[in-house]
């Protein structure tokens, strides 16, 4: 996500990538899967199949607020019948990866995804992001690396692919 919101162009954010969510790993089968269009007669359903690589499913499981039940998805304190869980099931990581762990309780910014892109969304206020002009000068296998540069100030960011090190120069 660095290298995305620092580079040039309108910056897309997916549904709870500012706290870091990923797809769950759940098996997602005929009778679990609510997408339409990985059920027939759109797609082949055997009953031992397990469709999380073709379902839409697990990329639209609730948005993880907090580590609660359901993580605070629904008002966990108003029983609402059938309509009181939500049609998916939530990440397993609800209880480290939320918005109410990332905002108050991360040891510290450096631990939080949440403090990361708010920091990054800034960033992208600077001239040197908005009008600056941009140049690759070093990449190979492991390395991508970018200049970015408006009037005299510069900005270097160099990123690592496999994310083991990221260096911030000015």
């Amino acid at each position: 996500m660095m290298v995305t919101l620092l580079l040039p162009g309108t910056v897309i954010v997916y549904y709870g990538s500012e706290i870091g969510m990923s797809d769950p790993k759940l098996p997602f089968t005929c009778e679990e899967t609510q997408d339409p269009y990985a059920l027939p007669p759109y797609a082949e359903c055997d009953g031992d199949d397990d469709l999380a690589w073709r379902s839409r499913d697990p990329g639209r499981t609730p948005m993880q607020w907090t580590s609660g039940e359901f993580a605070g998805f629904v008002n966990e304190s108003v029983p609402l019948g059938p309509f009181y869980e939500p049609w998916l099931p939530v990440n397993p990581n609800k209880l480290y990866v939320n918005a109410d762990y990332e905002e108050h309780h991360a040891d510290d910014d450096d631990e939080s995804d949440l403090h990361l892109f708010r920091d990054l969304m800034d960033l992208r206020k600077y001239d040197v992001f908005v009008n600056g002009d941009v140049y690759y000068p070093y990449h190979d296998q492991h390395i991508f690396s970018y200049m970015r540069w408006a009037n005299v100030r510069k900005k270097k960011v160099e990123d690592r692919v496999n994310g083991m090190s990221l260096s911030k120069n000015e």
